[in-house]
């Protein structure tokens, strides 16, 4: 709801606090924001983090399908919006949320994917789109 001039304020008094040592958490749908803010971006997908990465390997090369399609959605992108629609967050499947939109989906992704221990980044797919190995 804020003005740009106020918004860039904003986001460049948050970076500056990050440059300077701090943490800041910002909670955004903006993925613009989040990129000139954050050093890592954490994607959410009905409630489930599934992919996180370092801003720039995120946005340059995502990894789950869900953030590639997010991403494709960006008018300087694709500009193409995702397919389907989102599961009721009451009623979540045992494995992968996004799987019933996923053109990559498989039986395997009715399975949570094994987390990795101590891993700087997190990539919660069976079939990530990039090298990254599945958390």
């Amino acid at each position: 709801g804020l003005d740009r001039p106020l918004v860039d304020h904003t986001l460049d008094l948050l970076r500056r606090r990050c440059d300077a040592g701090g943490a800041v958490l910002l909670i955004t749908h903006d993925l613009a924001a989040a990129r000139r803010v954050a050093d890592t971006v954490a994607v959410m997908y009905a409630s489930r983090i599934v992919e996180r990465r370092p801003t720039a390997e995120l946005f340059a090369a995502p990894a789950h399908p869900y953030t590639a399609g997010l991403l494709d959605a960006l008018p300087e992108r694709a500009f193409r919006p995702v397919p389907g629609h989102p599961p009721m967050l009451t009623d979540l499947p045992p494995g992968c949320a996004f799987a019933p939109r996923c053109d990559r989906a498989t039986d395997v992704c009715r399975t949570p994917p094994a987390p990795s221990a101590g891993a700087p980044a997190r990539i919660a797919c069976h079939h990530p789109l990039t090298l990254g190995a599945p958390a």
